[in-house]
């Protein structure tokens, strides 16, 4: 569990001792209200969840693959980069899968090369094909951002 993670349980622990607190001075029998508001919050929270993990789980072939724009990597190099990204909360599990999928996709080949810190490594990088449709994902992912901002702003024209 990650700090900003215990920060937020121990906020919202506070939170609700604070709710109980309120309910019981004002001698509340019945705790309808409470359980209500105690569920909402939980239905928000999970759908928000919910909501981030799809969202992360749809940006993830497009984010290793701007990686690669940038040259080979290994896959725990690759890893270790994006985990320092905040918001993609990226894992092993989640990489190696995707690097699979694109390199039988051709999108992305892999070679190995011996390491002076262990065992072989094996490096992927985009092929051409894969930059060609790369391009065409960040000028879709541009788009998308832009369309965003406009129905944020109520701009429909």
């Amino acid at each position: 569990m990650d700090i900003f993670r215990f920060v937020f349980l121990v906020v919202c622990l506070f939170f609700f001792c604070t709710i109980i607190l309120f309910f019981a001075k004002m001698r509340v029998d019945n705790f309808d209200i409470l359980l209500y508001i105690i569920l909402q919050w939980d239905m928000t929270t999970m759908f928000i969840d919910n909501w981030q993990t799809q969202l992360r789980k749809g940006m993830l072939d497009i984010v290793i693959m701007n990686l690669l724009s940038h040259g080979p990597y290994h896959g725990y190099e690759m890893v270790r980069l994006l985990k320092k990204i905040q918001g993609l909360k990226m894992r092993e599990g989640n990489v190696y899968p995707i690097l699979a999928r694109l390199e039988q996709d051709l999108l992305i080949e892999s070679y190995t090369e011996s390491s002076n810190d262990g065992p072989p490594r094996k490096y992927f990088k985009l092929t051409a094909a894969g930059g060609e449709i790369l391009s065409q994902m960040n000028l879709h992912w541009d788009q998308m951002i832009s369309s965003i901002s406009h129905v944020k702003k109520g701009d429909f024209e």
